[in-house]
């Protein structure tokens, strides 16, 4: 997998409107990094390094080919992105609450232990999936996920081998088909209800795009959003603001909680579509994708990260 792939598959577009350009910090670009750190830039093979303060660009800073206007696959990140697309649908109507069980829409997975399956132990990773999450063997669940042609069936040929809820387990299955539950019930295919309901009240600078399975259609909706590091940045500072953007609610502060409030006590590093470090000095979560895609809000001081890379 590569970070500039999007030509390697079929993908649709999500759409962009009026544009709100990043408002610039008066010390705009006038940080100075210490030598080691920038070294550790380098040789991370970052190539975007972005931080907002205030709600306002701090320091923008591109490496080799990569710059502004370079769109890059968020692969993971994309998992957050969904979660808020969930409560989205639940805040519309368009699903009657995370407590829905997987089988009403599925009912695939009316048989023992799935029948107990959720929305919300798939936003949680717990469903207890026949799935194990590995990006380097050739013959692995992961990469057929990414590289095969029929997405649907081999998530639906998945068994739910222990009871849901009970422990997290990170499975990019989880969210594949919480993605297909979305298509499911929403008027419009998945990149087009991004756009209306984020995309397009985000202001963000760019289209962008969403890599789909080739047999079905479906956005790949565990990876695979392709856009540019100002417009992933924008996702941490709308969870920095709860949900709010430009005077407009676009999500309920009740659901952003949700997001950041471990799952379960025994695995405090995941919220619901987060991964999180609130025992750390200072507190912070994340979106996170493969090959280090980071959106990194530290609340304690109003600032985003965002950190691409290779």
């Amino acid at each position: 997998a590569d970070p500039y792939d999007l030509e390697d598959f079929e993908h649709r577009t999500i759409e962009g409107g009026a544009i709100q350009p990043w408002p610039e910090d008066r010390q705009y670009n006038q940080l100075q990094f210490s030598e080691d750190f920038s070294r550790q830039l380098l040789e991370m093979k970052t190539t975007a390094f972005l931080i907002s303060r205030n709600g306002e660009l701090l320091h923008e800073q591109y490496f080799g080919r990569h710059h502004q206007e370079t769109l890059s696959n968020s692969f993971s990140m994309a998992k957050s992105v969904v979660v808020l697309m969930t409560g989205k649908a639940v805040e519309e109507g368009f699903l009657n609450s995370l407590d829905q069980k997987v089988h009403e829409f599925f009912p695939q997975y009316a048989y023992s232990p799935a029948d107990q399956l959720t929305i919300l132990d798939l936003i949680r990773m717990s469903s207890g999936m026949n799935w194990k999450e590995d990006y380097y063997l050739p013959m692995n669940v992961t990469t057929q996920a990414y590289y095969g042609r029929d997405l649907k069936s081999l998530i639906l040929n998945r068994k739910i081998g222990t009871l849901p809820g009970r422990k997290f387990e990170y499975q990019s299955g989880n969210t594949q088909l919480l993605g297909m539950i979305l298509e499911q019930v929403l008027p419009v295919n998945l990149s087009t209800y991004l756009s209306e309901k984020f995309w397009v009240p985000m202001g963000m600078e760019s289209n962008a795009y969403w890599t789909i399975d080739e047999t079905s259609g479906i956005e790949k909706t565990y990876c695979c959003v392709h856009a540019t590091a100002r417009d992933f940045m924008r996702f941490g500072q709308l969870l920095l603001q709860n949900g709010a953007w430009n005077g407009q609610q676009l999500l309920g502060t009740s659901y952003i909680d949700e997001m950041r409030r471990a799952g379960f006590p025994t695995s405090p590093q995941y919220g619901a579509g987060l991964w999180l470090d609130m025992d750390y000095d200072p507190p912070f979560y994340l979106m996170r994708g493969h090959l280090g895609q980071y959106v990194i809000v530290l609340p304690q001081s109003d600032a985003v990260i965002c950190r691409l890379g290779r």
